[in-house]
């Protein structure tokens, strides 16, 4: 009779212990996605305009929307004829779901057109 008892009583134990954790929500989190990281540097009159475009997004295996950063990293740097210039600048947004950001630096570059170099990085979490 005590192993019936001991049967019943871990039955009894286990069932309760699945209904509990049967009752907390599972997510399933495929992580972020970076779907935008596109630079440019275009002269106008006598500076550089570097910009940064990135756009990220992240939702759970039921498209639900869930937090996520997108930081944005950029650094241009102007080689001209007679000087060089740099410019760096590097920002955070965060949102829910699909989240964009846009960050710009500007160059002197005199009256002298020369050379744009962009490195750039884009990283949610």
């Amino acid at each position: 009779m005590k192993t019936v008892q001991k049967y019943i009583i871990t039955v009894l134990f286990l069932s309760s212990v699945a209904m509990v954790f049967s009752a907390i929500p599972l997510i399933a989190d495929p992580g972020c996605s970076v779907t935008l990281c596109l630079s440019m540097c275009e002269h106008q009159d006598t500076v550089y305009i570097c910009s940064l475009m990135g756009k990220a997004e992240h939702y759970d295996e039921n498209d639900s929307p869930l937090p996520v950063s997108l930081t944005l990293h950029l650094h241009c740097t102007y080689v001209g004829p007679f000087w060089f210039d740099e410019c760096e600048r590097v920002e955070t947004f965060s949102g829910n779901g699909l989240i964009s950001g846009t960050i710009n630096c500007t160059l002197n570059s005199g009256i002298f057109e020369g050379v744009c170099l962009v490195d750039k990085s884009c990283v949610c979490n």
